[in-house]
């Protein structure tokens, strides 16, 4: 930007604006300062609240960290099956982060589910779901022997 100086106060100011516009991505990053407690001070909740907001807006990232604060009770009272909810809503979108984190949940509690998880984001090149996907062939988990 021709050199010009960085304005937090002014970015933060804008950032807010659309936000309160329910701009996914912008929900998502004010989220974020809340949570790390860089530029504001740090609130958990404040920062649950921007995400569940941004996830509502059908921002699959937000949708994601909103699944992962309610699973782990983070700024909110932990509630699996609203994690649960949420974490499905970010994988059909399409988040490998939410397919993985989903498969995880469902492979934990022997619900075939997990391998349909663990193929979307493997689809999408994601290491862990591919190492994941060769343990469960490998070892015969959820019916399915490789080896």
């Amino acid at each position: 930007m021709g050199g010009a100086s960085a304005d937090v106060s002014q970015a933060l100011t804008w950032l807010k604006v659309a936000a309160e516009a329910d701009y996914g991505p912008a929900c998502y990053n004010l989220a974020a300062l809340y949570e790390s407690g860089e530029v504001v001070e740090q609130s958990l909740p404040e920062a649950f609240n921007w995400y569940r907001r941004g996830a509502e807006a059908g921002h699959t990232e937000s949708q994601l960290k909103t699944g992962v604060m309610l699973l782990k009770g983070d700024g909110v009272t932990a509630n699996y099956q609203q994690a649960q909810d949420w974490l499905e809503k970010s994988a059909i979108g399409g988040d490998p982060n939410a397919q993985v984190t989903l498969a995880i949940l469902q492979a934990t509690a022997g619900d075939k589910q997990a391998l349909h998880w663990y193929q979307q984001a493997a689809e999408q090149n994601n290491a862990f779901a591919l190492y994941q996907l060769a343990d469960v062939y490998a070892e015969g988990r959820l019916g399915n022997r490789l080896i």
